[in-house]
């Protein structure tokens, strides 16, 4: 019997062996009918496999059922192809073969995509994900695809959120996607940060060298290279844009990609458009790029050439050649899917208006530029549209609008440009939280080490009292030894209690030490700018380095008082703005025959982080009352008051002059104000102005302290 079923065995291996065997030739055969274009008998030979297979090997049988879908999506059969993939889900999802099933739901999904049908995209995607325990490289490409879907929609969100997951999953498993990257420097450049969307770029393109799989392609690093030259061309680095746009020219020579020297041409065009200096050069690269294409049936491509002509015509004054283009980008503009492109030309159709002097025209394009901005999430263009309103708004006259949108472009153009810094103070903050904890730990140890003497001690009495009716001098000693390791352990604590204090005591030096060597070089500042003014004799150019001595001394006499007093993290603002307005005065020259000043602000202490924005306002609306407010009049009065009212804190500048309101239209994007904006912002504060006999601003200030 053992005999038996020892030969039954070694047949069954060999009939197995020999249907692997089998079925690995006719792979090849199916191989070799593909690659000679014979689809036909490709298929053939795949159902054949299927239907006939005597032994099931699961990676023939997956390599069929794939390759049958991916023929027929080649024939554009997409239901068939659906078809085969789906049977191969069955067959593997039978098995428990969770790697395959999740290969054919990708595919399925791909699918999907091909047919812009999202919401069967995302569903597969999702039981890819979702269904199976299992986390491994298909995971990621599951992770990965939702993101993208993500972004395509709008939803920056929820693609932060699975390409975050993504990553996790990438650092456990030790696997890096080059797709992942690709993805997020698409999400960083949707979101507005460029230069981590150029990080992201370049990461991709690493992991896309080295990752192995077949078929790499230059072509894929050559249009990152794109990608990133238009990135740094958004952050006017001109010479990072003419590097990258160099190496895809370079792949593209290299390589024979013939779209790849059409496009280089386009993205020197559009560096070259970025300098007034440069807009010839500009013209011919579009004008060659033009040539190079017009038998090409992509209508977006001939749409955005004629778009980036126009442009570079607008910006050369040639208004007829300007229109020439915009009408032939027109009839491709009808039949454009990609809503950036659609905005594109809504946003220059704007600014041709506004070269022809025709505000409501602007006013209509860019609304529809910024709508279709928000539509496709591009931070970037968002923010361009509330700017381009808002300057179409005061070319009409029409100031109350064109504030509001400036209001806007001001206040999420700011928190852009916050996004860099707030990153620097986490880190800064990370590593300062780290100190202080490391310290409490210190301390902790401390008590903790006082306690166990203690409780040592009290062991040890007990111990002591108990023996001490057998051998008193055993106790004597023993009392001694206890007081000598009492004595030392608390000259130990005080020594330590003595190392505590003079830290904390050298830290306070050294903080005093920072702010008046602070103050001091703020003082060389104003000192050189005075310097400075001595020479120049244009009255602009003198006024605005005046100004900025007045701001760089409000932020001096900060420091000044900071190491001058007792309390390094708050200043007596009564005392600072005494002396600030009173220096004021004394720059401009202002008697108090003239204008008298009003001074009432309550004693508070405020710290430094609400006294530096709040002195710069102050400098910077009191200035303006002494520059602007008392032309026609000789004589008047400056109020200045400072209060905490109702949970916020006020601040009022009035004066009985001349009244402002021409002068906000005038200068609506001056530096000043637009510090002042960005300030209120810091602050979380409203802005009132009102010009009734004179002009009064109230700044009413939630986000401050007092210390």
């Amino acid at each position: 019997m053992k005999i038996l079923n020892l030969c039954l065995f070694i047949i069954l291996a060999l009939q197995f062996s020999l249907s692997g065997q089998q079925q690995l030739i006719v792979l090849k055969q199916a191989e070799s009918a593909e690659s000679e274009k014979d689809y036909a008998k490709a298929k053939r030979i795949y159902k054949n496999m299927i239907a006939n297979a005597s032994v099931e090997l699961d990676t023939t049988m997956a390599y069929a059922f794939i390759n049958l879908g991916h023929l027929y999506l080649f024939e554009d059969q997409k239901d068939s192809s659906m078809y085969f993939y789906n049977k191969g889900l069955e067959y593997h999802m039978e098995r428990n073969d969770s790697w395959r099933s999740r290969y054919f739901l990708l595919a399925m999904a791909e699918t999907s995509s091909f047919q812009r049908d999202y919401v069967e995209e995302k569903k597969y995607l999702f039981r890819a994900y979702d269904e199976f325990d299992e986390k491994d490289d298909q995971t990621m490409r599951a992770l990965s695809s939702l993101g993208n879907i993500f972004i395509n929609q709008g939803k920056l969100d929820s693609a932060e959120y699975f390409l975050d997951l993504c990553e996790s999953l990438s650092d456990s498993i030790g696997k890096h996607s080059y797709n992942l990257y690709l993805n997020k420097g698409f999400l960083s450049q949707k979101k507005g940060n460029y230069v981590e969307s150029i990080d992201n770029y370049l990461k991709s393109i690493e992991y896309y060298t080295t990752e192995e799989f077949v078929d790499k392609s230059p072509l894929f690093v050559a249009n990152n290279y794109i990608a990133i030259s238009r990135l740094y061309l958004k952050l006017d680095d001109f010479d990072n844009t003419l590097k990258y746009i160099t190496k895809a020219e370079k792949i593209g020579i290299e390589e024979g990609f013939k779209t790849i020297e059409k496009r280089v041409l386009q993205e020197k065009g559009m560096l070259f458009l970025s300098r007034k200096e440069t807009l010839d050069s500009a013209l011919i690269y579009f004008k060659n790029y033009l040539e190079k294409i017009e038998n090409t049936k992509k209508k977006s491509t001939l749409h955005s050439t004629h778009n980036f002509l126009a442009r570079t015509y607008l910006e050369l004054g040639e208004i007829p050649n300007a229109e020439k283009h915009l009408e032939l980008s027109y009839p491709f503009f009808l039949s454009l899917t990609s809503i950036f492109q659609r905005a594109r030309y809504y946003e220059v159709k704007g600014r041709l208006a506004m070269k022809k002097n025709k505000p409501r025209d602007a006013i209509g394009n860019f609304h529809e530029f910024r709508k279709l901005s928000k539509e496709s999430a591009f931070e970037a263009n968002i923010l361009k549209g509330y700017k381009l309103l808002a300057q179409a708004y005061q070319l009409k006259g029409d100031h109350e609008n064109a504030y509001k949108y400036l209001d806007t472009f001001q206040t999420r153009t700011t928190a852009k440009n916050h996004l860099q810094r707030d990153q620097i103070i986490y880190n800064l903050d990370g590593k300062f939280q780290k100190a202080k904890q490391d310290l409490e730990i210190s301390n902790l140890n401390n008590e903790n080490y006082e306690k166990d003497l203690k409780i040592g001690n009290k062991n040890n009495q007990l111990l002591l009292g108990g023996m001490g009716l057998l051998l008193l001098s055993v106790v004597g000693f023993g009392l001694y030894f206890l007081y000598r390791n009492k004595k030392r352990s608390n000259k130990l604590l005080s020594d330590k209690n003595k190392i505590i204090e003079t830290s904390l005591s050298d830290k306070e030096l050294l903080l005093k030490e920072i702010h008046h060597r602070v103050k001091n070089n703020l003082q060389v500042v104003s000192s050189l700018l005075g310097l400075q003014s001595e020479y120049i004799t244009d009255e602009s150019a003198l006024s605005a380095i005046n100004e900025g001595r007045n701001r760089v001394r409000s932020m001096s006499l900060i420091h000044q008082n900071l190491y001058k007093e007792d309390n390094l993290r708050g200043i007596n603002v009564k005392s600072y703005f005494e002396k600030l307005i009173s220096g004021l005065f004394d720059t401009y020259n202002i008697s108090s025959d003239r204008i008298s000043l009003k001074l009432s602000v309550q004693e508070l202490d405020l710290d430094v982080d609400t006294i530096v924005p709040l002195g710069l306002i102050t400098n910077e609306l009191v200035s303006n009352a002494l520059k602007h407010g008392f032309r026609k009049k000789q004589e008047g009065v400056i109020e200045v008051a400072l209060h905490e009212i109702d949970g916020a804190l006020e601040l009022v500048v009035k004066d009985d002059g001349d009244g402002m309101d021409k002068e906000i239209s005038e200068d609506i994007q001056s530096f000043g104000y637009q510090m002042i904006y960005a300030f209120k912002q810091k602050l979380n504060a409203t802005l009132d102005i009102k010009v009734n006999k004179g002009t009064q601003i109230k700044l009413s200030i939630k986000d401050y302290e007092v210390v």
